[in-house]
């Protein structure tokens, strides 16, 4: 079963970025198709696009993202939250993918101000 949609729906315009990727759940450790919509310093997710759907939320500031083998998933990437520790993991369709939404992430610290440090890669 592919958990990406045949084209993939990602848009960087500015400070934001949206588009489905893969999780992986934090009690199951099973992994599901969710929409991703990064906002300023908040990357939101749910199981549809629609706003309403987006019921979950991932605080970036002071967040560190790195690349990850979890599950043998080639493109994941784990997100850690400085805000509850937790950690996060999304897998990307391809590298590109994983390389623009690590990126996104990364640069999200950019819309809190020059001196903000939100995110950092490792």
């Amino acid at each position: 079963m592919n958990l990406y949609n045949d084209h993939e729906d990602v848009g960087a315009g500015g400070d934001s970025q949206s588009g489905w990727l893969i999780k992986r759940g934090r009690l199951t450790h099973r992994w599901r198709r969710r929409w991703f919509d990064l906002r300023n310093d908040v990357l939101l997710y749910g199981k549809a696009p629609e706003e309403r759907s987006l019921k979950k939320k991932i605080v970036l500031e002071g967040a560190l993202i790195t690349q990850s083998n979890i599950d043998g998933k080639q493109f994941a990437f784990r997100i850690k939250s400085r805000e509850n520790g937790r950690l996060h993991y999304i897998c990307a369709e391809n590298e590109v993918l994983q390389q623009e939404w690590m990126q996104a992430i990364y640069l999200a610290r950019g819309v809190q101000g020059e001196h903000s440090q939100a995110c950092v890669i490792q």
